[in-house]
């Protein structure tokens, strides 16, 4: 089966009207048998508006329950593929987002070219393959670096900055339509992918409605319109356990400062690096903050890409971002609490000076914030193949692009 065809077969849509037929003919019902037309009428957009909640999703399935072979998971974008249909399968988690799995080396050696070059043009429309680099952490501006490692040149303020190998990083936040497909896939139901530690608490992570998925969702699924928002109310272990699912793992600190700082040798010892992707200077309009009577969450693709042509939006604003790194105050003293590191700023940061590329908090990994959301890293290693996959992997892809900080 060609990809185009698997990716085309979704199963039809629940038609919008039918919930508000069904919710007319009960209004006139009780309209009709109480006299009370006021009451029939507000009863009925109410039965209207959980109809169409309620097949927004098209529903969902308890764990462990049956399904015919080849049915579709509910809300799933394509019919659960048949085990023994490989094609199939593969297009499905090429679909998915889960590219990166294919390409890790234990499956590329022994998918078919076709299929080899199929995930590596996903993964390139997804993710923009950033470094080799060096990163000083913290700092913004030309940089002089000692020439050897062994000399922090200024005592009272050493230069401490970390190698960088290549990796790719996803050019988007992970929105909601993205993580639907996690928890429709079961993530929630896979111990493989949490954290033992944590694996007696992963039941609690639930939605409003107490279904498995993040704080604020409903009925296991987002509310209508909010697709492309970033998926947030998803805590540090949520985020990394669909990063495992799609083949990809958290962004460790330097690598996220690489791709927001964009560092350049201006110099044989000199580095300068960008307080935003942009520059020095911040410009309101390329960063979701905190605005008067503008504060909220915007699409995860909203604002263009920075720099223009990179494909990757908003490292600034909108979204603080989960990554691997701990967190520890400058002026902690004594034993903290474990924290992780968030990056970025978000909707409602008020200070720019908290918005920009050096500039890092700290949440506990059990929080679900409103304002928190992540995106992936994947080491290029991992997905390039063997020796000289790497140019295969260039010229395989139409779409890709590589950033260089």
């Amino acid at each position: 089966m060609s990809l185009a065809k698997l990716l085309s077969a979704c199963p039809t849509l629940p038609r919008a009207w039918l919930p508000w037929a069904a919710a007319l003919a009960v209004a006139a019902g009780l309209g009709l048998a109480s006299g009370q037309w006021g009451w029939a009428t507000a009863a009925g957009v109410a039965l209207g508006y959980v109809g169409t909640r309620l097949v927004s999703c098209r529903g969902r399935v308890a764990p462990g329950a049956a399904r015919p072979a080849g049915a579709a998971r509910p809300g799933a974008s394509s019919p659960e593929p048949d085990p023994e249909d490989e094609d199939q399968f593969i297009g499905r988690m090429i679909q998915q987002g889960r590219a990166a799995v294919l390409l890790h080396p234990q499956l590329r050696q022994d998918l078919p070219p076709q299929w080899v070059q199929s995930a590596t043009e996903a993964l390139h429309r997804r993710m923009a393959r950033l470094g080799p680099g060096v990163v000083v952490p913290g700092r913004s501006g030309n940089i002089t670096l000692p020439l050897e490692e062994a000399d922090p040149g200024d005592p009272e303020d050493p230069i401490r900055w970390e190698q960088v190998d290549r990796f790719y990083l996803d050019r988007w936040v992970v929105t909601n339509q993205e993580y639907l497909a996690f928890v429709q896939d079961g993530g929630y139901e896979d111990p493989a992918l949490w954290n033992p530690e944590i694996a007696s608490l992963v039941p609690d992570f639930v939605d409003s409605t107490g279904a498995p998925g993040p704080r604020f969702w409903k009925n296991g699924c987002f509310l209508p319109g909010e697709e492309e928002l970033p998926v947030v109310g998803v805590n540090w272990y949520e985020a990394l356990a669909y990063a495992r699912w799609a083949g990809k793992t958290l962004p460790t600190a330097a690598q996220w400062e690489l791709a927001a700082a964009r560092p350049v040798a201006v110099g044989a010892a000199t580095l300068c690096q960008r307080r935003y992707p942009w520059g020095d200077a911040f410009q309101r309009e390329r960063a979701n903050v905190w605005h008067p009577g503008e504060r909220k969450l915007l699409a995860a693709r909203a604002i263009e890409p920075v720099p223009r042509g990179s494909g990757i939006y908003q490292l600034i604003g909108n979204v603080w971002e989960w990554t691997l790194d701990d967190f520890l105050p400058p002026d902690a003293a004594g034993e903290v609490p474990t924290m992780k590191q968030l990056r970025g700023g978000a909707y409602d940061t008020y200070f720019e000076s908290q918005a920009t590329a050096q500039f890092q908090s700290g949440q506990a990994p059990l929080d679900r914030k409103h304002n928190v959301g992540f995106r992936c890293v994947v080491a290029a290693a991992l997905v390039e193949g063997p020796a000289g996959g790497e140019e295969a992997l260039v010229s395989a892809s139409a779409s890709g692009s590589e950033v260089s900080p």
